[in-house]
């Protein structure tokens, strides 16, 4: 993956803490352990749920516990995703690809922001 999907790819991470059931794997980071493994329809059809998502990992709305999940997941992501499994990847090209689409400035800082961030882990 190339670094701008891979900053991405830590959106799924987002939609796997709260809307999916997390199955996390034991050689995965803990920034990664909740990566989910179903279907990622359900968060993306909650526009608000997106948006205040996005806000909270730009740094500019407050933080639920998904937004503080995917704030941990990013620099790990972009370490190449240590951790990942098939699933979780899957999602996070889903909705990397939705982000890109439909929120492409908040795409940009978000891979701005965390392009150089430490992994967590």
């Amino acid at each position: 993956m190339t670094a701008s999907t891979m900053s991405l790819v830590a959106i799924a991470a987002v939609a796997a803490v709260v809307v999916l059931a997390a199955s996390p794997s034991a050689a995965a980071p803990q920034s990664m352990a909740n990566f989910g493994k179903g279907n990622i329809n359900a968060y993306l059809m909650d526009p608000m749920l997106v948006r205040k998502t996005i806000s909270c990992v730009e740094g500019v709305g407050p933080c639920t516990r998904l937004g503080n999940s995917l704030k941990s997941a990013i620099p790990t992501v972009l370490n190449n995703c240590k951790g990942c499994d098939q699933q979780q990847a899957a999602n996070a090209r889903k909705l990397i690809d939705y982000i890109q689409r439909n929120y492409p400035r908040d795409y940009d800082m978000i891979l701005a922001k965390y392009r150089n961030a430490p992994p967590r882990g």
